[in-house]
């Protein structure tokens, strides 16, 4: 009895000792590598699997500059700024905006935080542009990719997505058609309209691993206004090289 009664007494404190660790912001470092291999289900039109390496190229006390590109392409890689904890920041409504946060650093669990923003006329067909994002830490968990086997916590969220439009612009023309009796001119026009507003869904789930320095495996979902999926995107970790 009293036997037991450690055993459990062990396990508990084991269980409180792996939910009570916090995932700390990466050491990132010039010359990190990871390679990815990236699947996006375009639904119903069909699916693309694809390897895609990611490196760091420099790193400074706030920022870091990550170059991309598809191992087996022999293109030039694009290269993007990132902050430290991977969030991104871009000009919304001429300010610069935070659009992409997937981790909030410390990681503890039940942590949660939220990315939302709107875009006025991002281009001269959407009228305004609405994302939201409630982010929550599950727990730790093992992933086993093709990297290896890690402890990597998991984070999920829940988002909305809503596009509206301008109307289209006025068609107007002319077309000259010839037949048994001679010529004759045909005039087309097409008045204004505007589209119908699209909304929907957004799901993620990220795991990420301080050992790798981001995440592991994540699985990105699109939903349309009829709860359907649209798109789905799983990255799993393939390899890596870390400057220690």
């Amino acid at each position: 009895m009293k036997f037991r009664l450690l055993v459990t007494l062990v396990l508990l404190c084991l269980n409180v000792n792996i939910y009570a660790q916090e995932a700390p912001m990466p050491n990132l470092q010039e010359g990190d590598k990871w390679v990815y291999n990236i699947k996006i289900d375009q639904l119903p039109q069909g699916s693309m699997t694809r390897k895609w390496e990611f490196s760091v190229v420099r790193v400074s006390s706030s920022s870091v500059v990550v170059a991309r590109k598809p191992v087996d392409s022999n293109l030039p890689p694009q290269e993007s700024a990132f902050a430290n904890d991977w969030s991104r920041s871009n000009s919304v409504n001429g300010k610069i905006t935070t659009t992409l946060k997937n981790f909030d650093f410390p990681l503890q669990v039940g942590k949660k935080w939220e990315v939302a923003f709107t875009d006025e006329k991002p281009n001269d067909k959407i009228k305004l542009v609405k994302r939201s994002f409630t982010y929550k830490v599950i727990g730790w968990e093992e992933v086993k990719v093709t990297a290896g086997t890690f402890k990597a916590i998991k984070i999920e969220a829940d988002g909305e997505w809503f596009n509206e439009f301008f109307p289209t612009n006025i068609i107007a023309g002319s077309r000259v058609e010839s037949g048994a009796t001679g010529s004759s001119v045909t005039i087309e026009s097409r008045n204004s309209s505007t589209p119908k507003s699209t909304s929907g869904k957004y799901y993620k789930a990220i795991w990420y691993s301080p050992e790798v320095k981001r995440e592991v495996k994540s699985v990105e979902e699109t939903f349309n206004a009829d709860s359907s999926i649209s798109n789905r995107t799983t990255a799993e970790l393939d390899s890596l090289q870390l400057q220690r």
